[in-house]
């Protein structure tokens, strides 16, 4: 499957290429999106710590889109910084697995 990035003002329009969707199957995840107040350093972070690749930068600073093996992923610019309460608020945790935490981090 391919994404597709279209951007219109505020928003992000992903195209899904070549993605069928049959009944019965479920269905994938295929994007994953963090929203991220420093585009560069999100992009040093994911590809120099996580090994990630970076796919496009058609709309970059605004819309970055990295390459892995799972669902790709999209960086979208953001204005605010997000504080982090866990474990206390309703959030969206993504684990991703290293071969050492303490290198990465």
């Amino acid at each position: 499957m391919s994404v597709h990035i279209v951007k219109s003002g505020n928003r992000i329009i992903l195209n899904l290429l070549d993605h069928k969707l049959e009944r019965g199957i479920i269905p994938k995840i295929c994007v994953i999106q963090f929203n991220v107040s420093d585009m560069d350093a999100a992009i040093r972070f994911y590809c120099n710590k996580l090994g990630f690749e970076v796919k496009s930068k058609d709309y970059y600073p605004d819309i970055v889109l990295l390459d892995h093996d799972g669902p790709s992923v999209l960086l979208y610019k953001v204005d605010k910084p997000f504080k982090i309460d866990y474990p206390n608020a309703a959030q969206t945790l993504v684990n991703i697995q290293v071969p050492d935490l303490r290198k990465v981090m």
